[in-house]
């Protein structure tokens, strides 16, 4: 989803992508868990971004791991149509698990967030969400500001 805002690797089927991502059962070597699965509780299944900024450099020579941004430069990356890969929840609510997204775009107070996980039938596949809610969410103990921007 993040490459394709770039207009990089738009003929590559995200089957591809996922079968080619490094997998580990650790998440700062690859990506540990089933893409196609949702985790068990308490459970999660990522990987970090420095083993995704080096996959997704594959695609993307200027691709790079922003972890600990600040907001400043979340939306500057993202006015100049740049996406954002983000640890963040589902729909950016308190208390919800653990979930990868992608940061698409920016208006006065609020960044449009994409979410590669819907289902095709499910509606708001992006949405709006105030920057003060995904700076709390980004930044938590649980997601430690992880970010990777395809450029």
């Amino acid at each position: 989803m993040a490459l394709s805002v770039k207009g990089i690797a738009l003929k590559t089927s995200l089957k591809t992508i996922i079968k080619n991502m490094p997998k580990s059962s650790s998440p700062k070597t690859g990506f540990n868990g089933n893409p196609y699965k949702e985790s068990p509780n308490n459970v999660v299944w990522t990987i970090y971004p420095k083993p995704l900024t080096d996959y997704a450099k594959k695609y993307d020579d200027n691709a790079a791991n922003i972890s600990g941004t600040s907001k400043k430069t979340l939306i500057n990356e993202v006015k100049h149509g740049n996406a954002v890969i983000t640890a963040g929840s589902w729909h950016y609510q308190n208390g919800r698990p653990y979930h990868v997204l992608a940061l698409v775009g920016y208006k006065k107070g609020q960044f449009l967030i994409a979410d590669p996980y819907m289902k095709k039938s499910w509606p708001n596949k992006s949405f709006w969400v105030t920057t003060q809610q995904f700076m709390r969410i980004f930044t938590s103990k649980s997601r430690h500001a992880r970010a990777v921007v395809i450029r």
